[in-house]
């Protein structure tokens, strides 16, 4: 049976009939609906269709019981749900309060239209409510999907709702199990991460609530909304304004209070509702000399933790970027020489019964360095070393002469080859140091390059004759491309990765 306007549902004692829809979510529609014993109005929620094979429904209902037994004038009362077995002939529904004045969402569109902010007393109401009800729901579980959406607003009371995703604590955690378009907006970052579910994860997203209620905007800026990566990309790395920046109103202390509940680090964040009710408490509206040398105090302290974070943050962006770009460089090793010189070798091993050629791989001490060694049976030993080329080890300090003033300047000076990026540089070599040197260039509206091979010989103006033909070392790299195709004291010769080349040396080394 579908349940819709007119459709009469039971609980142990009294009868409802459904008025209207009045919502709908991930799990289903919610309605209004009347006690027909009391005239009293209650929210209907009921389970669509989609949702009810049995593991999901038993998960829906433990979750639920989980939340009646939690109780608190800011949370939602559970008054009965029905599994779909008591009353066969309906489908499953929770009957709850009904909330008269809509959505916190509601709430901050209408602040937003009136274009004014919440004043101080409206926020330490705002948060100690919504403090006291998450403190009641952490007692029992993890709520997962804290929201404005989720927090409903009774005679100027709110109440937080919707159990659907909460699990006990200590539960790990799957960030795809997030429903409900905007849940990314407020998805901590140990979530992403599959952690294991911990109140401290509601108290960054009751953060983020704060921070709405407090600036009336989003603390992270992003273009799409449906977009999973940029959103993890955001809760991880970016670091909001501090919202006093944005509303100069609002005190220092309810600042500092929503960007400790925002900190990345779990272990700088609060840990448990108690701390931060604690902290409301202490907020005054009215304040002294004193409280005036204080709040400047915790501004210029706040000031600086936040460029703290921001630098901390960016200094994470920075090394997750280089360890992708480090990656990449060593799938396309990986895939495009490594896979075929294994093929090779165990090709040849297989037909040779006297011994074999052992190729390995070195050690992963550092991520941008690949190593590998070719012993043969001769016993002769060929080796490959290939760098990722990295920004940081390429920053320079160059003097200039500006109408004779000494001017220095630091910057970055990538190696570049023929107008484009070298990402990753490296050779082939025997004891003798005789080889070729292996290389990847950017390619353009790519983010894979493309792999080029170099023979160097000595030229009519060396000085030093080198064994040839060779690679130039890493160390010889920024001064030596400059010279290719010039005269000077050697001759460079490039062309496309030929895996040939590698061949004729294994073949010419292993005799």
């Amino acid at each position: 049976m579908i349940i819709k306007p007119g459709t009469i549902i039971k609980d142990e004692s009294s009868e409802y009939v459904i008025e209207k829809i009045i919502g709908e979510g991930g799990f289903g529609f919610v309605y209004k609906a009347k006690n027909m014993t009391n005239g009293l109005t209650y929210a209907i929620k009921t389970v669509s269709t989609s949702f009810q094979d049995d593991s999901k429904l038993a998960a829906f209902e433990n979750e639920i019981n989980m939340a009646t037994k939690i109780t608190s004038p800011n949370v939602i009362n559970y008054k009965f749900t029905h599994n779909g077995t008591t009353f066969p002939e309906l489908p499953p529904y929770i009957i709850m309060d009904y909330a008269d004045q809509g959505t916190l969402t509601d709430i901050l569109k209408k602040q937003k239209l009136s274009g004014k902010f919440f004043d101080n007393n409206q926020l330490l109401q705002m948060f100690i409510q919504l403090s006291n009800g998450m403190s009641a729901i952490n007692e029992k579980l993890v709520h997962r999907d804290i929201k404005p959406d989720n927090i409903l607003v009774d005679s100027s009371q709110l109440k937080i709702t919707d159990f659907g995703l909460s699990k006990v604590a200590g539960e790990r955690t799957r960030t795809m199990s997030f429903k409900g378009y905007g849940t990314l907006k407020y998805i901590a970052p140990e979530a992403w991460n599959n952690d294991k579910n911990t109140i401290q994860m509601d108290i960054y997203a009751m953060g983020i609530v704060f921070y709405e209620l407090a600036t009336l905007q989003h603390p992270y800026k992003v273009v799409n909304d449906g977009d999973v990566s940029l959103w993890k990309e955001a809760h991880l790395y970016c670091i909001p304004d501090n919202p006093k920046n944005i509303n100069k109103h609002i005190t220092p202390s309810i600042g500092s209070l929503i960007m400790k509940m925002l900190e990345k680090s779990t272990s700088k964040r609060f840990n448990n509702w108690d701390e931060i009710k604690q902290y409301l408490v202490t907020d005054k509206t009215e304040k002294s000399n004193i409280d005036d040398i204080i709040d400047s105090m915790l501004n210029t302290r706040l000031q600086k933790d936040t460029t703290f974070q921001k630098e901390k943050a960016e200094e994470e962006r920075k090394k997750k970027e280089t360890t992708d770009f480090c990656k990449l460089v060593k799938y396309q090793y990986n895939t495009s020489i490594f896979a075929l010189l294994n093929k090779f070798v165990d090709n040849f091993n297989s037909k040779y019964p006297n011994g074999n050629i052992k190729l390995e791989v070195g050690s992963n001490y550092d991520e941008k360095l690949i190593r590998n060694t070719i012993t043969l049976v001769s016993g002769k030993v060929l080796t490959i070393e290939l760098v990722a080329l990295l920004e940081r080890d390429f920053v320079r300090t160059r003097e200039y002469n500006d109408f004779g003033e000494i001017i220095t300047r630091t910057q970055v000076e990538m190696p570049v080859l023929k107008n484009r990026r070298i990402f990753a540089w490296g050779r082939l070599y025997s004891n003798e140091q005789i080889g070729f040197n292996i290389f990847l260039l950017e390619k353009t509206g790519e983010i894979y390059g493309e792999w080029f091979l170099m023979e160097n010989t000595n030229s009519g103006f060396s000085r030093r004759r080198r064994p040839e033909p060779f690679g130039f070392e890493l160390s010889e790299l920024e001064k030596e491309i400059q010279n290719i195709n010039v005269m000077n004291r050697y001759n460079s010769k490039i062309f496309p990765l030929d895996m040939n080349k590698f061949y004729e040396y294994i073949f010419r080394y292993n005799s």
